[in-house]
C-alpha cells in the first residue's frame, strides 16, 4: 500500500514537471508574440516545480568537486622502510592476534599490531549531505602519523 502512496506521489511530480512548462509557455503566450519570452515562460514554469525539490544539488555536487580536488587523497608521511630504519625492536614484537583488536577505550581505533592503529573519522559538511571521512595509521608509541587518506 505504501508503494502505491509513493508510486501516486512520483506520478504527480512527473506530470506537474509537464503541466507547469506547458503552462507557463501557454501564459506567455498572451502576453507576447515572441517565441523566446515564450519558452523563458516555458522555463520558469519548469523552475517553479523543479527547483524547490532539488535546489542543493548543484552547490552539493560543486563543493563535492572543490573537496575532492583540494582536500582529498592518500599521503605517506614515512614509508614502511624509513618506520623499520626508525624502529627496529618494533619488528620483534609480535601481532596480537590475525584479527584486528577495537579499543574500548577509543571507540575510532583499531588496533593491528601492538605498536600501530588505524583512527577514523566522519564529519557532515553542507546539511549532512556531503561527508568527511578520514584515515589515519598512527604509531601508538610516538603518536606519529605515518599515513592519512580523506575521503569524501
Amino acid at each position: 500500500m505504501f508503494g502505491l502512496v509513493v508510486v501516486a506521489i512520483i506520478a504527480i511530480y512527473v506530470a506537474s514537471l509537464i503541466a507547469f512548462p506547458i503552462a507557463g509557455y501557454k501564459i506567455a503566450a498572451k502576453w507576447t508574440d515572441s517565441r523566446a519570452k515564450r519558452w523563458s515562460g516555458a522555463a520558469l514554469g519548469f523552475a517553479v516545480i523543479f527547483v524547490p525539490a532539488f535546489w542543493d544539488t548543484v552547490p552539493t555536487l560543486s563543493l563535492h568537486r572543490h573537496y575532492c580536488d583540494t582536500e582529498s587523497g592518500f599521503t605517506v608521511y614515512k614509508t614502511l622502510d624509513q618506520w623499520k630504519l626508525e624502529n627496529p625492536e618494533a619488528f620483534d614484537m609480535q601481532v596480537k592476534s590475525l584479527a584486528p583488536q577495537y579499543s574500548t577505550e577509543f571507540p575510532n581505533r583499531v588496533w593491528l599490531t601492538q605498536r600501530i592503529y588505524v583512527e577514523a573519522s566522519q564529519n557532515s559538511n553542507f546539511a549532512h549531505a556531503l561527508g568527511r571521512e578520514e584515515q589515519k595509521l598512527v604509531d601508538g608509541k610516538t603518536g606519529e602519523i605515518l599515513a592519512r587518506s580523506v575521503n569524501f
